[in-house]
């Protein structure tokens, strides 16, 4: 019995870090991915957040510049695959898609 839980501690614990990727093999594959990615934008969008529906298209990122304040703006969607604006400076858009493609290399490092 105690073998047993030794056996699943450890292979509890070896599941876990194969679940998380180093930082430099999330650098690494966000730079191709930065390669690969085509970007799409879309300026002015009159719409909300919640209205905007994104192409599902892995190979494509989509920057939605929003025409008015909404909470939610300045954002990356979930899946890395949206960056949301309002009014956001050089830097702010330089730090979001950053975190964009960080999201999406550890979600395609994980299988997620």
């Amino acid at each position: 019995m105690r073998r047993l839980l030794i056996l699943a501690i450890a292979l509890s614990a070896s599941a876990a870090s194969l679940a998380e990727p180093s930082k430099q093999e999330v650098l690494k594959l966000s730079m191709k991915l930065m390669g690969e990615t085509m970007i799409n934008a879309r300026t002015d969008f009159e719409g909300t957040i919640a209205e905007f529906k994104a192409d599902k298209d892995p190979k494509t990122l989509e920057l939605v510049f929003l025409k008015k304040p909404e909470p939610g703006a300045n954002n990356v969607s979930e899946d890395g695959e949206v960056i949301f604006f309002y009014e956001a400076s050089d830097q702010v858009q330089s730090d979001l898609t950053n975190k964009a493609f960080d999201i999406r290399a550890k979600r395609r490092l994980t299988g997620g």
